[in-house]
């Protein structure tokens, strides 16, 4: 049963890290971060790339210094994805 779980887990993240990439290709931006667990580094861009990302329904904060912390819950990773491939 872990591994099952382990192994939907390390699938979940590479699907939310695709989508990430993509919307940080599109819209600038780099992606740090391991898992479920990213940040997009978003310099000036940060405030609206944020709203962007709150547009399309998902929470999402800029922090200091132009970050955004990306930590959808584990069963709402399909829907992140979903909205950042818009």
């Amino acid at each position: 049963k872990l591994r099952e779980v382990l192994s939907t887990h390390k699938d979940l993240a590479r699907k939310l890290e695709e989508a990430l990439a993509a919307f940080t290709q599109k819209h600038g931006g780099s992606l740090r971060g391991v898992g479920l667990h990213r940040v997009i580094d978003a310099g000036d861009q940060a405030d609206p790339m944020v709203t962007r990302l709150c547009n399309a329904g998902l929470s999402v904060r800029a922090t200091p210094g132009g970050c955004i912390t990306v930590r959808p819950a584990f069963d709402s990773v399909d829907a992140w994805v979903t909205a950042l491939n818009r």
